[in-house]
């Protein structure tokens, strides 16, 4: 009779434990890779200055915590501001800052297999709509970080859309929650970090919640299909560039 209580309260305490990491806040870091960016002898005047302001924005993006809340099915993440750094938003390079890391909210069903980035451009807010269709090679290279043991993954950027210039992200199994910062995901655990041409995104904290979290699709906004959208800011690039 004991033997089986004893059983009975491991299965419970699994369960919670279970549940608890399906439900968590994480908090990840921005931490630029400035070697891309190294100024050179030869740089012509233009990509000489082009590169000085890229630098001066990345240092300012290190202000920025990216968060990301997910429960069992859904998630939601976007770029935070400590009350402490509120002032970085009055400073011009704010907004090239928030572009390179990586503008707007984003939202994932795993359920309904669809993503959603809220996103204010050219005067308009809107809602991307675009199926959950990542394509990752994982490898079995791995690291640990943190005191994770994390593995390495690579998008097929062919078989993609609106990757965000992403090189790598690293997961882990340990956390079996198929989310990450700024809408990745769909990997057999949570992403721990994410590595992009000039700045790394790693967690920096995560809290579980014994409650379920709850994370709605987005109201407000006008929904445009990915490709839709593409277009649309392909078409005022060249007229700018006109």
């Amino acid at each position: 009779m004991k033997k089986k209580y004893y059983v009975f309260c491991v299965l419970i305490l699994s369960i919670q434990y279970v549940f608890s990491q399906q439900n968590a806040v994480c908090t990840y870091k921005v931490e630029p890779t400035e070697e891309n960016l190294q100024l050179k002898k030869s740089d012509k005047d233009a990509e000489t200055g082009a590169k000085k302001l890229l630098l001066n924005a990345l240092s300012l993006a290190k202000e920025f915590d990216v968060i990301l809340k997910y429960n069992g099915v859904e998630s939601i993440s976007k770029i935070e501001i400590g009350m402490a750094n509120e002032s970085v938003k009055s400073n011009y390079l704010y907004a090239i800052a928030e572009a390179l890391v990586g503008k707007g909210v984003y939202y994932q069903n795993n359920k309904t297999k669809i993503k959603l980035r809220q996103v204010e451009s050219m005067g308009t807010l809107f809602v991307i709509r675009d199926s959950l269709n990542f394509k990752w090679n994982i490898t079995n290279i791995s690291k640990k970080i943190g005191r994770f043991n994390c593995y390495k993954a690579i998008l097929e950027c062919d078989n993609c859309n609106g990757n965000g210039g992403i090189e790598e992200v690293w997961f882990t199994p340990e956390i079996p929650a198929s989310f990450g910062p700024l809408g990745y995901g769909n990997l057999p655990g949570l992403i721990i970090e994410l590595k992009k041409k000039t700045l790394v995104i790693r967690l920096k904290t995560i809290e579980f919640k014994k409650e379920k979290i709850q994370i709605s699709e987005f109201k407000k906004g006008k929904f445009i299909k990915l490709t839709e959208y593409n277009n649309l800011t392909n078409g005022v690039r060249t007229k700018i560039k006109r």
